[in-house]
């Protein structure tokens, strides 16, 4: 299995208006040129982010497990309150020069995946984008880039993250694919193997999910700590829309359950919880399989 980062973007820049009167605030004049990209509402201004990736630098042909984007939030203007921050595919071509909100891509309305900014600060946030750098890869999409904008532009919740022109490279905006290699001859034989370590609570949650359609696999939950968690796992064809595939197990403290899918998808995920509410565990979650 390999890793490869994709930094920094080919291009970010953001744009902004004002609402109200229709027009670009001063922020607007520096928005391809300055060190942080704007995101959210201040005061009737609306700001949106806009990235793009060079998916060359993937060796081809691999197999794409998953993919990652991560934005630095520099500055949360107004914390406290949740906010949904979404990642958007963008559907038409734009330059750094002349975009503004007149001029802006067109976007899938549908979001490709969110997170909710509440106290974070001066730290990175996380989207799993793997189903659509997997259309980008294999040419099943344009790559145009993404979008970051707010759920509600309503009220004031802006940010700033850290754009590539920042003088710190380590906030660069990136992307981190995981992959596996290309076949080197007929007897290689690809193998997944993925771990994740999570603790459980009372909601349901999800791993980042796999494209597991080349393999036999399984998912093997491990409980490493003191109190019991149910588990399932579910598939879907598109990454967006999951059905469950298979019947609620618990692990009991110290021991371990295996998962395997009936039907075949391409993407998997399993979903944990706590039995108990309040009384949360670790679960050391193996993926293992063959193509």
């Amino acid at each position: 299995m390999g890793v490869r980062v994709l930094k920094p973007p080919v291009k970010n820049s953001f744009i902004c208006c004002n609402k109200h009167h229709n027009r670009a605030p001063h922020r607007a004049l520096c928005c391809a040129k300055g060190p942080r990209l704007y995101i959210g509402t201040e005061e009737n201004v609306l700001n949106r982010a806009l990235l793009q990736f060079d998916l060359s630098l993937l060796p081809n042909p691999v197999t794409i497990l998953t993919s990652t984007l991560y934005v630095f939030l520099k500055v949360n203007f107004f914390p406290g309150e949740p906010h949904n921050l979404s990642v958007y595919q963008v559907l038409s071509d734009w330059k750094m020069k002349c975009v503004n909100w007149k001029r802006q891509p067109l976007i899938n309305p549908v979001p490709v995946a969110g997170q909710i900014i509440t106290n974070q600060e001066q730290e990175f946030i996380s989207f799993d984008i793997t189903p659509l750098t997997f259309q980008w890869y294999t040419n099943q999409a344009a790559n145009f880039g993404v979008m970051l904008k707010m759920e509600n532009e309503n009220i004031d919740n802006l940010i700033a993250v850290s754009s590539k022109k920042s003088k710190n490279s380590q906030f660069w905006p990136f992307i981190e694919v995981a992959f596996l290699d290309p076949k080197s001859d007929n007897d290689y034989c690809r193998i997944l193997d993925q771990t994740f370590k999570v603790t459980t609570g009372d909601d349901i949650a999800y791993t980042d999910y796999l494209i597991t359609l080349p393999f036999d696999y399984s998912y093997i939950p491990v409980n490493i700590g003191e109190n019991s968690a149910q588990c399932y796992l579910q598939i879907s064809s598109d990454g967006m829309h999951w059905q469950t595939e298979s019947e609620v197990k618990t692990v009991l403290p110290h021991q371990s359950v295996s998962l395997v899918p009936d039907t075949i998808g391409k993407y998997s995920r399993l979903c944990y919880r706590s039995v108990t509410p309040g009384a949360s565990t670790v679960l050391v979650i193996y993926v293992q399989g063959r193509a």
